[in-house]
């Protein structure tokens, strides 16, 4: 998430919050190439952005903010330490890192092409999963149909957004019965805040488009409507799996565990193996990063008008937003879906339980339990026992 520049005076640490801040390892790192560098104009930057690492559960709606790092231009081997320690951390407060969601940040992309890696904190027995959210690459694909820069073509003829613009301007002077009546202004006319809908994105490549498109425009749009069959069967294929695929292997489970009559081992040999189901329900989870965009979107709008934070209130609200995770109430608006009931969160009335308190001669005494400072691990403990897992 972008921040705005600049350096505040925090008067309760002495530090100047703004500065970039990679972890130990790498600053070290930073540090000694900046030594050992002939370029001596080398200083610390200021950071424009903020990466944040959010645990997610796999199979509940279990989230954490875990871990924020202000930096400018992070590259990929910065992000290697940092994901390293991460799991280090995560690990030993119980949790078991399956896999690593990246969205399309160029430093992302510059990592290693590998899609798995053994996990050294689980003595190599288990292995973590490198993801690309697909939801985010149906909108990184959006955006390349609409831009104008981008000359894409295929068999000599182009891939373009300029036919579903013509196909808005058709919709909106024709009366009567409407052919694109999912197709609206925010489709066409992208702003930095449509971009990151998912479902835009999703409505525009869709069939009802290609099939709008070679009705009006023929065959000179032929390579346009097949390249937005394919994007439509390629999200399609997403949501089968989730909606009907992991539902028959539920039930294909199911009917396994049932032979009681069975040892174990053999009932595992009636289907596949437990690391292809795992990996088979994975990819069935199709918004890794909708709680991060929900994260982001809070940060947002903690600052009112005021959609650009600087490094230490997005610090700050990152603080606050830890705490009340569990008890908000999640909006209609914004680029993802929420995942619970906007009922209202029971509040109990009735009056705390007073401390008992004990007289002396000269001074009373109040007998209260003592207070630990809060910290980071702390904080993801109580998340986790809130949530219903067992420490």
């Amino acid at each position: 998430m972008h921040v705005k520049q600049g350096l505040i005076y925090d008067k309760n640490t002495g530090e100047l919050i703004g500065y970039c801040n990679l972890g130990d390892i790498n600053d070290h790192l930073i540090r000694l190439e900046q030594q050992y560098s002939n370029d001596t104009s080398q200083g610390t930057c200021l950071a424009t952005s903020v990466m944040v690492i959010m645990i997610r559960g796999l199979f509940n709606s279990f989230t954490f903010p875990y871990a924020s790092f202000p930096t400018s231009n992070l590259s990929e081997e910065q992000l290697v330490p940092i994901f390293y320690e991460a799991i280090m951390q995560i690990e030993r407060c119980g949790l078991k890192v399956v896999s690593i969601t990246l969205d399309g940040n160029q430093g992302n992309q510059d990592l290693p092409v590998k899609y798995k890696f053994c996990n050294p904190f689980s003595d190599n027995t288990r292995e973590v999963y490198l993801i690309s959210n697909p939801p985010h690459l149906l909108k990184t694909a959006r955006n390349c149909l609409s831009n104008p820069n981008r000359q894409m073509q295929f068999n000599g003829k182009p891939i373009t957004g300029k036919y579903i613009r013509q196909l808005y301007e058709i919709a909106t002077k024709t009366t009567g019965f409407a052919t694109l009546p999912k197709l609206k202004y925010e489709h066409v006319h992208l702003n930095s805040f449509s971009k990151m809908r998912v479902n835009l994105a999703a409505e525009t490549l869709s069939q009802t488009v290609a099939t709008a498109v070679r009705m009006h425009f023929k065959e000179e749009a032929s390579e346009t409507e097949n390249f937005l069959e394919m994007m439509d069967k390629f999200f399609d294929l997403l949501n089968w799996l989730k909606s009907e695929f992991l539902v028959w292997l539920e039930k294909w489970e199911i009917e396994t565990k049932s032979h009681q009559e069975m040892k174990s081992s053999e009932r595992k040999k009636l289907m596949l193996s437990d690391e292809t189901l795992l990996g088979l329900r994975i990819t069935g989870v199709t918004s890794f990063l909708d709680p991060l965009e929900k994260y982001f979107g809070r940060q947002r709008q903690s600052g009112g008008v005021n959609e650009n934070p600087t490094t230490k209130e997005f610090l700050k609200n990152n603080d606050i937003l830890r705490v009340v995770n569990t008890i908000n109430i999640e909006t209609h608006t914004g680029n993802v879906r929420g995942t619970r009931s906007n009922e209202f969160t029971y509040v109990a009335t009735e009056p705390l339980q007073k401390h008992q308190r004990t007289e002396t001669n000269e001074t009373t005494v109040l007998q209260v339990a003592p207070q630990r400072n809060p910290n980071l691990l702390s904080t993801l403990h109580k998340a986790l026992e809130d949530k219903g897992f067992d420490l």
